[in-house]
């Protein structure tokens, strides 16, 4: 009876284990839009940033001993940490996503984030250095100038693919979509699909010229629930849950705007708009 019992017991604990180290804690989503899909051309570019609770978003100002100046979406969390997206004071905006589908023993390489940062001003200038993409971690990256948007796979053996437009839209999650990489999604990714699913629903609605309201909306979208919907709050406190919206608007004539919605654990929500301006430039932090 207490063999039987064990094995019951180990059945279950292993199975609780299997459960838990499949949630998808490395979630995010991305998208943008430009040209003749915005209202007056404007280029727009999106990320919610999912992890599970136990670390705080913000945003700070880099200025770096060499390249660019940029305002940086930035996790303090120990394994976990890092820039997560930005725009420079070039105008160039970058906002990435995991690819929860490799495993993290594939990782070694750098990251894109803080090199397009701080030394690319156009999406064309990094999109025409080949060997800055095939020597990067694999992941998924959204990119925005005031001309078009970008996306961006990179695959753990350095092949990477590129889907860009001047007049559209682009969105992406956290598995591969490109058939020469549908074999690395190793592991469940359904909710990275709903989600894909859902923000190209919301983007696609035909004759719509998109705006920085509405792309607010969409972030704020709990249409599947608390674990799969762009907005996620998370059904039990080891899900992944939405930290943070960056938003930011980047005109053909003007300077860029930047929307920010904060949910940092055991905080009030927080949200404010920024004019990324000449004056905000000149400011060494925030």
């Amino acid at each position: 009876m207490c063999k039987k019992y064990i094995k019951v017991f180990l059945t279950i604990f292993i199975l609780c284990g299997l459960i838990l180290s499949g949630l998808p804690l490395k979630a995010c989503t991305l998208w943008g839009a430009t040209g003749n899909k915005t209202k007056d051309g404007i280029t727009l570019v999106a990320k919610n940033r999912d992890w599970k609770a136990d670390n705080n978003t913000k945003i700070e100002i880099v200025t770096p001993e060499e390249g660019y100046k940029y305002l940086s979406l930035t996790s303090d969390s120990e394994g976990s940490g890092g820039i997560k997206g930005g725009i420079n004071n070039e105008g160039l905006v970058i906002v990435s996503a995991t690819a929860v589908t490799v495993d993290e023993t594939d990782l070694g390489k750098e990251g894109l984030n803080k090199q397009a940062l701080a030394y690319y001003n156009t999406v064309d200038s990094i999109l025409n250095d080949k060997n800055l993409l095939s020597n990067i971690n694999p992941g998924y990256f959204l990119l925005g100038d005031k001309k078009k948007i970008a996306v961006i796979e990179v695959a753990p053996d350095g092949q990477y693919s590129v889907d860009e437009t001047d007049n559209g839209y682009l969105c992406h999650t956290n598995h591969y979509f490109h058939e020469e990489f549908l074999d690395y999604n190793e592991t469940g990714y359904e909710g990275s699909e709903t989600r894909l699913n859902r923000i190209e629903e919301l983007l696609a609605v035909p004759g719509k010229l998109l705006t920085m309201k509405d792309f607010i909306t969409f972030s704020e979208d709990q249409n599947d629930g608390p674990d799969n919907s762009i907005w996620r709050t998370g059904s039990e406190p080891e899900r992944a849950r939405t930290l943070a919206s960056w938003i930011v608007a980047i005109p053909k004539n003007s300077c860029p705007e930047l929307y920010i919605k904060f949910a940092n654990p055991d905080e009030e929500e927080q949200t404010s708009t920024l004019k990324l301006d000449n004056a905000f430039w000149a400011k060494e932090s925030i």
